[in-house]
């Protein structure tokens, strides 16, 4: 369901970014309309997915912490904004440091992350852009949670109608190893969406039998 809030949301990072770029030089709103995506595919609540829209506007625009405000976005949003925006003076990592303890932060910057290692959206990559790479991993590393796995791997599970308490141990780690490689940019072969829809297909097999 789109809300007033969300729409504005996504109307605001589309003004803020207009006439900008990525890397690859595709305009740049498809990455907060990516990172807002993966967020919400994670089933996370609305100030997230908010937030998630609009990581990079304090950043990379002109529009400032008044701006938010007209638009009556949640404390929580404004807040977690505000950490999102990234003082280039300032160690990348120490800025990492101060995601770890806002949840909403912390949520969209992994998404922020996983979306940026995503090396095919470049298409002649540098030295710079393997270090940057590197850089990125140390950071989702750094801020990734058993919590965070836990949500992935459901996700996953529930795209393909597997209930999680019929994953085991081994199974749940192994969803979980091939999720985080995807996560940093690794393109997996017959990899964990597959095995989950096999084990969906059995499952339903086994319940038409009895």
């Amino acid at each position: 369901m789109y809300t007033k809030q969300l729409i504005h949301a996504a109307s605001l990072a589309y003004e803020a970014h207009e006439g900008q770029a990525d890397k690859s030089g595709k305009p740049y709103f498809s990455h907060p309309l990516a990172v807002a995506t993966k967020v919400a595919d994670l089933g996370y609540p609305e100030d997230y997915v908010i937030a998630a829209f609009l990581h990079d506007v304090l950043e990379d625009s002109s529009l400032d912490e008044d701006d938010l405000l007209m638009y009556d976005f949640s404390d929580d949003v404004v807040n977690a904004l505000k950490l999102l925006a990234y003082d280039k003076k300032s160690p990348y990592m120490d800025y990492i440091r101060r995601l770890k303890d806002n949840d909403i932060a912390r949520v969209v910057k992994l998404a922020d992350l996983s979306h940026n290692m995503d090396m095919s959206r470049i298409p002649e990559q540098s030295d710079m852009d393997a270090h940057r790479h590197n850089m990125y991993e140390r950071a989702y590393d750094y801020l990734l949670t058993d919590e965070d796995i836990r949500v992935r791997v459901a996700a996953a599970a529930a795209e393909c109608e597997v209930p999680m308490e019929l994953i085991d141990q081994e199974e749940f780690d192994g969803i979980a190893e091939q999720i985080i490689m995807e996560d940093k940019g690794c393109c997996l072969l017959d990899g964990y969406h597959e095995w989950l829809c096999f084990k969906a297909m059995q499952l339903k097999s086994g319940n038409e039998q009895e």
